[in-house]
């Protein structure tokens, strides 16, 4: 949405714009209602039900939760950056989404099986937030996944104890009650659009 459909369909009077403005609440209702007002697309034959193992060893689908939100994220435990990044920025939404956030499950899936073993899934996602589930498979199961949802990655060869890294797609995808792909977004930077479109996805009929 451009900047002038939004100034054109909603107006703020001069003396309330002045007031918010002073007391900091525009910074907080400019962005809720420029989200709000924006639907979110179906990304019609991208996304889709999958099997890897849980960090419990049991099989995973998609499909296990039907009726909840899902927020799925590609990573690797021994992610520098990005990953532990987003991961405590999703711990974030789930706190803000208060009693909400029973609606909603985060899912981890990694793509380096070679070192991400259920145990060690376990105890990386559970320190961000024990109700957030970790993700595993073999390599192929893993790549049809990431293909799924449009991610890439590739390893690196490094000179450090792991011995190599990934190179990597950021994207949170959003995923509706009925296990249909609703978004992708760069947690980072679009928090707050994230944030709106599982509240979206929270409040649908359908």
């Amino acid at each position: 949405m451009k900047m002038k459909h939004f100034t054109h369909s909603w107006k703020i009077p001069r003396q309330l714009f002045i007031v918010l403005f002073l007391t900091g609440w525009m910074a907080i209702l400019v962005p809720s209602i420029l989200f709000a007002s924006q639907p979110l697309r179906f990304y019609q034959g991208w996304g889709g039900d999958f099997t890897l193992t849980g960090h419990e060893n049991a099989n995973i689908h998609l499909k296990d939760y039907r009726g909840k939100v899902v927020l799925i994220y590609f990573g690797y435990t021994f992610c520098p950056d990005a990953c532990p990044t987003t991961l405590v920025d999703l711990k974030q939404i789930m706190k803000q989404l208060g009693q909400q956030a029973d609606q909603v499950q985060t899912v981890f899936i990694s793509f380096d099986p070679e070192r991400d073993t259920p145990e060690r899934l376990k105890e990386f996602i559970t320190h961000f937030d024990p109700s957030f589930v970790g993700l595993t498979g073999s390599e192929s199961a893993i790549k049809k996944v990431a293909k799924q949802y449009g991610i890439r990655y590739f390893r690196e060869k490094v000179e450090s104890a792991g011995g190599y890294f990934f190179a990597h797609t950021d994207y949170t995808f959003l995923v509706d009650k009925q296990g249909r792909l609703r978004g992708r977004f760069k947690t980072q930077q679009e928090a707050d659009k994230l944030m709106s479109g599982i509240q979206q996805l929270i409040a649908a009929t359908d």
